[in-house]
This record gives structure tokens, sequence and C-alpha cells, in this order.
């Protein structure tokens, strides 16, 4: 028998642990390797759901912030009854209850045509997603008065009424002892949702 066939068959039982030691380790390696790449992609589909939570903080952070820095502005608009078909008829009661009042000569005249977009009126689209701005122009004219006592009227009525306006003009002729003719038109504003039905 050759010499190596009896060196082999002696160390055979080495040779086979030598062999169930290397596989072991190769699969060690393996499982190892597989392992490692699974924790990474979990660990990067960790930080991609961590990114996206934070992403929507933010989001929620700057929607609340944009509603408080708004919302005192909106609640004025409101109390103002900017943000609500207007009520244009509670407009000349007053106009007329400012100028019982005050016993002004009985001469006051008064009209309030139709509201008019306010996109007509200026050069951007008075128009948002919130709705559409609306014109309303009160006017009225009066003989016989005095600035002084204008003024004390048109003062009266604003403070009588809850939305703001404007005067837009005011022009005065005819002086003479018992007074001036005065033309005036008052611009009001409101702003209708664009689900609400239009005047």
């Amino acid at each position: 028998m050759s010499p190596w066939r009896g060196i082999l068959a002696a160390a055979r039982g080495s040779l086979i642990l030598l062999g169930s030691v290397l596989l072991t380790t190769l699969l060690a390696v393996a499982f190892g390797a597989h392992a490692v790449n699974t924790l990474r992609s979990e660990q990067q589909q960790q930080k991609n759901r961590i990114a996206d939570l934070q992403h929507n903080l933010q989001d929620k952070r700057q929607t609340q912030d944009f509603l408080l820095r708004h919302a005192e502005a909106f609640q004025r608009l409101a109390a103002r009854g900017m943000l609500r078909e207007p009520d244009r008829d509670h407009w000349i009661g007053q106009l007329l209850a400012a100028h019982r009042q005050l016993d002004l000569p009985p001469t006051l005249k008064y009209t309030l045509p139709p509201p008019r977009p306010a996109a007509a009126d200026i050069s951007t689209a008075a128009s948002s997603p919130a709705g559409t701005a609306w014109l309303h122009e009160l006017e009225f004219s009066l003989e016989n008065i005095h600035e002084a006592e204008l003024l004390t009227l048109i003062d009266r009525f604003g403070s009588s009424i809850t939305e703001p306006f404007r005067i837009q003009h005011c022009r005065l002729s005819q002086a003479r002892a018992e007074g001036l003719s005065a033309q005036c038109t008052l611009r009001f504003f409101s702003l209708l949702p664009r689900d609400a039905p239009q005047p």
C-alpha cells in the first residue's frame, strides 16, 4: 500500500473536520454579508421614513404658523362684515338716521347702484381662491350744508355700521349764506365666496 494512502487514511478525520470548519466559515461569511446588506437596507428605509415624518411635521408647522398669523386678520374682516353679503339696506337706514339725528336740512338725496366686480376698477384682478371682491358705492347729495356738518354726518354714519368704507370723493359747490351743495360717494368693499350667489 502506498505510504500516502496510509497518511491520508490516518488524516481522514482531521481533513473532514477541517472541511467542515471551512464550510461553516464560508457560510458564516456569506450569511454575515447578507445580514449586513439587510441591515443597511433597513437603516436606509428607516432614515427615509424619518425624513418623511420630518417633512410632514415641517409642513404642519408651516400651516399652523400661517393660520395663526392670519387668524386675527381673518377674524377682523369677518367682524367688519367683509366676508359676507353686505346689508346694503342697513347702510341707507343708518345714513337717514344720522341725517335725522343731526337735524340737517331736509335736502338729502341718495342712491345705491348695484355692486360691480372690483376688478373692473383696478389694474389687478380682484379675485382669489377665496372669492371675488365687489364694490358698492353709496352716493348722496345735500343742499344748504356746511363743511363741518358734512364731516359730522359721515363720521356719525361710519360709527353706526361695521363695514369699512372710504370717501371716494366729495364735491362741494354753490357756496351761499345758507351753506354749500355737497355730492359725495362712499365706497364699500366686500369679498363673497365663489360658491355664494353673486349680487
